[in-house]
């Protein structure tokens, strides 16, 4: 009796387990997913004062551009009339950050929606804004940080 509760009590909590994971599986083929936080804080040399938590908000993919787009660095933060190229798509990360994005084949520029901003997370060494190629039928994680720390 004793091993049969035990079982029982195993097998609910795989069941719990399984479902609470399920909410987090990649559910597209073909795309990127990830999460998106935001870093606050003090993260100078010796601080604890900083961190970095889930974030909920709009994650959009436009086609691939640079900073040479939207007239060079000038700030973080950019009006969605200064990009010149098209949004391709775009949905809301969840309340633990995490987010996925169905997308064709191609090379994109990943940017958060913050209030009516577009907020770059990165920029690689020619300029281009947060880049990510997404490949037929796979995913490509692509977390992003929104950086409101001081350093």
């Amino acid at each position: 009796m004793e091993l049969k509760r035990i079982v029982s009590a195993l097998t609910m909590a795989a069941l719990a387990i399984l479902l609470a994971t399920s909410c987090e599986k990649v559910t597209i083929t073909e795309g990127i997913y990830g999460t998106v936080k935001v870093r606050y804080g003090d993260w100078m040399p010796g601080s604890t004062n900083g961190g970095e938590k889930p974030l909920a908000c709009e994650v959009r993919a436009y086609e691939y551009f640079t900073l040479d787009d939207i007239g060079g660095y000038l700030h973080a933060d950019y009006s969605p009339e200064q990009i010149s190229k098209t949004l391709v798509a775009s949905t809301n990360s969840d309340s633990k950050g995490r987010y996925q994005l169905s997308l064709p084949p191609g090379q994109y520029s990943v940017v958060l929606m913050e209030g009516d901003k577009c907020q770059i997370t990165s920029v690689d060494d020619e300029g281009g804004i947060c880049p990510v190629i997404v490949t037929a039928d796979k995913t490509t994680e692509c977390n992003l940080i929104l950086d409101c720390a001081v350093y």
